[in-house]
């Protein structure tokens, strides 16, 4: 394996190369065959997995998704879906030839997961500005903690792969980990932890902001959104909350991401970008034209367009992802 993989990529080469379970198989499993969002389409994944035209989708959808594309809610009942991707993964391992049974086909598992496997998948998480300490803390604990069985610790090592994989927030991947470990095992990995602190709560402050993707990858920091205003551009002025985190397709004040005080939603409008601003929306075929470059024919195409979480917005090219996060998360 690639020390540069993505963390999803990491995670299914386990899977595939290890445990002989492929990529659109784990994938319907680890959905539990829940209905989960995308956008604003809602796909079901056996539905994906095996319906007419549409076997592919799952694969695309999840299997070949950035960190932070997968949505929190999908991995929500790992209790159901990690059980049985480990029953998959031990009975693909009992029909090797001179494969281990029983027990020792968990504590092979066990191993992989938490020994052979940690460091490519800690390189991965830091390579997309994933926060690998927590995943080495909470990986730790697995490692170190007594657990009931071999299948206790091989499973929740499996949990805490494939939520860091999906999610590309690890606070939010160590307490779906933690909160799996309890249900089943009745055990808290980390007594410090705080179960609720990561989990995303109606009541709590949520606030718009954006990271850049850079070829296809979300990396950086994540910048925070102000109601009043945030300007994009290579050299934007020092009055207000301003983003530069451009490269040099982007104009000195591109565009501009506000809150609007009337319908509390959030837009993106042109400030003169000469290379233009869109909007990549998924289930969206096109573009959306927030404004036109400025050598288009026919006069310059410039509507605020409101922004939704998972848009694409694209300046030059420059791209930047729409997130809504908890406060302080």
């Amino acid at each position: 394996m690639n020390r540069n993989d993505t963390p999803i990529d990491v995670f299914f080469s386990i899977l595939e190369t290890e445990f002989s379970v492929g990529r659109r198989a784990a994938s319907a499993v680890i959905l539990a065959d829940r209905r989960v969002k995308w956008g604003r389409k809602r796909r079901n994944a056996r539905q994906i997995a095996a319906g007419p035209g549409d076997k592919r989708q799952l694969t695309d959808y999840v299997s070949k998704s950035l960190p932070g594309t997968i949505p929190y809610e999908a991995l929500e009942h790992l209790e159901v879906s990690i059980p049985m991707l480990m029953t998959d993964i031990v009975s693909a391992l009992r029909t090797r030839e001179g494969m281990r049974a029983g027990t020792d086909a968990y504590a092979h598992v066990a191993q992989l997961l938490t020994r052979d496997y940690a460091y490519i998948m800690i390189a991965a998480l830091e390579d997309y500005a994933c926060a690998a300490d927590i995943f080495d803390n909470v990986l730790d604990s697995i490692r170190d903690m007594e657990f009931e069985s071999m299948r206790a610790r091989a499973s929740t090592a499996l949990a805490l792969y494939a939520t860091a994989a999906f999610l590309g927030d690890m606070e939010q991947a160590a307490n779906l980990t933690i909160q799996f470990c309890n249900a089943q095992y009745g055990i808290y990995l980390l007594e410090e932890w705080d179960p609720k602190a990561a989990a995303l709560d109606e009541d709590a402050p949520m606030e718009m902001g954006v990271q850049r993707i850079i070829r296809g990858i979300i990396r950086g920091r994540r910048h925070t959104l102000e109601p009043e205003g945030t300007i994009f551009g290579s050299l934007p002025s020092t009055e207000g909350d301003f983003v530069a985190d451009v490269n040099n397709s982007v104009s000195f004040e591109h565009a501009r991401m506000f809150m609007n005080e009337r319908d509390g939603k959030w837009y993106v409008e042109g400030l003169g970008g000469r290379y233009g601003t869109y909007i990549e929306r998924p289930g969206v075929e096109e573009a959306i034209v927030v404004e036109s470059p400025a050598d288009v024919t026919g006069g310059r195409i410039c509507t605020p367009v409101e922004i939704l979480p998972s848009d694409v917005v694209v300046m030059g090219s420059t791209k930047f992802e729409v997130q809504l996060f908890q406060h302080g998360a």
